[in-house]
């Protein structure tokens, strides 16, 4: 073998040295060579991997159902992290397959339907609100938990002919001509969410607690009729929690007229006692039909 010297090459890093090196051995493939590797598609993974893998660690594929690797879970969990990642609309989600795993790594495999994936996804999701709620406040709130509640609004672009909700109100975005809806949200001191409830755009703020009272109040109602004592002392707990709320949003110490309304209560009885003593009687020896009659009295005499 016969070696000869054509130049010498000074002033060059190490890893150039080798390159040149290796390009004379024929070991280094030009990028314009049809046989060079050629990256022709690329896909967003790390950040969509990693926020699943930490919606999973935290139990929120769970929370929304028991069985978390069912499709409309996996969707809503697609959803919730292209939330994050990419803000935008759930269109555009539907179609970001050309540059993101998200979907993938969420079991949806080809395209994706905006109205399959999404709207009929999160339809059973509502269907789960109540529960999700149920287990977040569990999670979250505690006895002497200070829980914030208040709302706004979202505006529309378009018209909502057959929408029960959209229509105009109060304007909170400072959108004029615009129709709306009212959200109403609890969270923790610090902010977490809890509840969320959204409202035709015409509701008055306080309406929006005088609501969630009623829902309450018919809760209450249907665990009563079951007869399941520990799920009424449950829905007993969310009503009066619900009355609290109301009264902080009209401007109303609770305690103070929960004392009122003690007092009240003793001044009517004492009346009915009165009544009952002019007549040599006690409350124990009449009927509560009579009992019934001299208390409406009493709240006619004292207001």
């Amino acid at each position: 073998m016969c070696h000869t010297t054509h130049g010498r090459l000074t002033g060059l890093a190490l890893d150039d040295l080798l390159m040149i090196q290796a390009a004379l051995r024929g070991e280094v493939m030009l990028k314009t060579d049809p046989g060079a590797l050629r990256i022709t598609n690329s896909l967003e993974y790390g950040a969509s991997a990693a926020l699943l893998r930490l919606a999973k660690d935290i139990g929120l594929d769970k929370a929304l159902y028991s069985r978390p690797h069912e499709p409309w879970v996996q969707d809503c969990l697609a959803m919730i992290v292209g939330r994050i990642v990419y803000q935008g609309s759930k269109l555009a989600l539907s179609q970001s397959t050309a540059y993101s795993a998200l979907w993938s790594l969420c079991g949806s495999e080809g395209p994706v339907d905006v109205n399959e994936h999404c709207y009929a996804s999160m339809d059973r999701l509502l269907e789960r609100q109540h529960a999700i709620e149920k287990h977040l406040a569990a999670k979250h709130l505690t006895n002497g938990t200070l829980v914030l509640y208040d709302i706004t609004s979202s505006y529309f672009e378009g018209e909502y002919e057959a929408s029960e909700i959209v229509m105009f109100g109060h304007d909170r975005d400072h959108k004029d001509g615009h129709e709306q809806i009212v959200i109403g949200l609890i969270t923790t001191a610090e902010g977490c969410p809890v509840c969320v409830e959204v409202f035709p755009g015409n509701t008055q703020d306080a309406s929006t607690v005088i609501e969630k009272v009623r829902e309450e109040l018919g809760e209450l109602q249907d665990e009563i009729d079951k007869g399941d004592r520990t799920r009424t002392h449950e829905e007993l707990g969310d009503l009066l929690f619900a009355l609290s709320q109301a009264a902080r949003h009209l401007g109303v110490d609770a305690e103070a007229a929960l004392r009122d309304a003690n007092a009240k209560f003793e001044r009517r009885f004492r009346q009915v006692e009165a009544h009952l003593a002019a007549e040599g009687r006690t409350p124990a020896d009449v009927g509560m039909e009579q009992l019934e009659a001299l208390w409406v009295r009493a709240k006619r005499e004292l207001g």
